[in-house]
């Protein structure tokens, strides 16, 4: 089992995903993974205070999580996606 505990709280997905691969990237693999999790702990209420200046990449990272966040609560879970996740379409 591995960890690793944020100097900061983040509610960046970004962030998580960053945390978590750096994580995999340490671990010498010779078979197959057959279970990976993510867990998150020591959560807090969105709108607490956590620092008084966050960093100004942080904070337009912020803006749109917030905003790709109400566009998914009033179109749907799949309204919004991440360019790299898109399959291309064969070529005709």
């Amino acid at each position: 089992t591995r960890s690793r505990t944020l100097g900061e709280p983040t509610l960046l997905g970004d962030t998580i995903y960053a945390t978590a691969a750096a994580i995999m990237a340490g671990v010498e693999l010779t078979e197959g993974v057959r279970l990976l999790g993510v867990t998150l702990s020591h959560l807090r209420a969105h709108g607490s205070q956590t620092s008084l200046f966050i960093a100004g990449d942080d904070e337009k990272k912020l803006k749109v999580s917030v905003a790709v966040d109400r566009l998914k609560d009033k179109f749907g879970e799949g309204s919004v996606t991440r360019g790299r996740l898109l399959v291309p379409k064969p070529p005709k």
